[in-house]
């Protein structure tokens, strides 16, 4: 092994942090779908039953939840009416149920062990590479 190799090897780390975003993006996706699809907030609290009649609200949540990966950055993004309810505050006219973690938010037991184990998979992989 050259100097070279050990500094292209170095190289690869340098975007460590956008190949775990990228690798994780879907996998987050994928649990949060899992839990609004459940009719839960994403640390796994029921949402309030809808007031006209008690049934469970925001059906179809997990169709207007998507990804995105900017550097390495991930985004969770909700669209549609659920948007409002993730935005309402507490004692507004319409109830807040969450579907995505809000910003500043602790991150999800769920959603932490997830990206642990994307960034334990993806280091392994970028260091089997470099060897």
């Amino acid at each position: 092994m050259t100097i070279e190799d050990i500094i292209a090897d170095f190289r690869k780390l340098e975007t460590l942090d956008a190949e775990i975003a990228t690798q994780a993006a879907p996998r987050l996706e994928a649990i949060v779908k899992k839990t609004a699809a459940a009719g839960m907030t994403p640390d796994g609290q029921p949402w309030k039953p809808r007031k006209k009649d008690g049934g469970r609200p925001l059906e179809h949540a997990e169709e207007r939840i998507r990804s995105e990966v900017n550097g390495s950055t991930i985004v969770l993004v909700v669209g549609g009416p659920e948007y409002w309810h993730q935005k309402a505050k507490p004692g507004a006219s319409l109830p807040q149920r969450k579907v995505i973690p809000s910003a500043g938010d602790p991150l999800p037991d769920s959603l932490r062990t997830e990206l642990d184990a994307v960034t334990s998979e993806t280091i392994a992989k970028v260091m089997r590479g470099a060897a």
